[in-house]
């Protein structure tokens, strides 16, 4: 019942919603404004009746959805309670949608600060990623040069190796010969040695013989 009720009031809002075109959507902000003023203005001077007949001409000015709540004012006793109850509901619209501007520019400037604080990071991060690059390319040009000192040292002690094995190869022959030429010199030497033992028998022996042939 108050849904039709609601429906057949020409003073609700769902019907001040039908008669409005959406062409006129300027024109009703410029309303809301003006409507706010209005109140506000009256609040202050205290006079309800003051306070409807300024909505009543701020309707009329206005746009024709305006001066359709004029014309049917005067018809209906609950207009004022209506038109106060629309108009409190403007402003508290007006309210939210401050409240929500005043939200959405805080976060705004949220975002903003953290876009801020990002491109610092990113500017950090990508010095820190060429001067990491500078110190990778030092690195690579000390490994080549560490791995060049490398080489030339196994080329150096390869070198040394051979130089070291002909010179034992050398060694080892000259001491076969060596031990060959003494081993030769020696059994010269125990041939001599028994050749002076035979002579020495020999000796004895002639000795002997002419001792025998003295007694003789």
């Amino acid at each position: 019942e108050a849904a039709e009720a609601e429906e057949l009031n020409p003073f609700s809002f769902r019907e001040f919603l039908r008669c409005k075109n959406p062409e006129e959507e300027e024109e009703e902000e410029e309303e809301e404004e003006t409507a706010a003023a209005v109140s506000a203005a009256g609040g202050e001077r205290g006079s309800e009746e003051e306070r409807h007949g300024q909505r009543a001409q701020v309707c009329s000015d206005q746009s024709p959805a305006g001066a359709s709540l004029l014309r049917l004012y005067p018809q209906c006793p609950c207009a004022p309670r209506r038109v106060s109850q629309l108009t409190e509901e403007l402003l508290h619209s007006r309210r939210k949608e401050a409240q929500e501007a005043q939200d959405l520019e805080s976060m705004v400037q949220s975002v903003e600060h953290n876009l801020r604080l990002m491109t610092r990071r990113a500017v950090k991060a990508e010095n820190c990623v060429s001067k990491l690059k500078v110190d990778l390319q030092q690195l690579q040009a000390e490994l080549v040069c560490v791995r060049s000192e490398n080489d030339r040292l196994k080329a150096a002690e390869s070198q040394v190796v051979m130089t070291m094995r002909q010179n034992a190869q050398l060694a080892a022959e000259h001491l076969k010969k060596t031990t060959s030429h003494a081993h030769s010199s020696i059994q010269q030497l125990l041939a001599e040695a028994e050749s002076l033992h035979l002579v020495s028998q020999l000796l004895s022996s002639i000795d002997k013989i002419s001792v025998i042939n003295t007694e003789s």
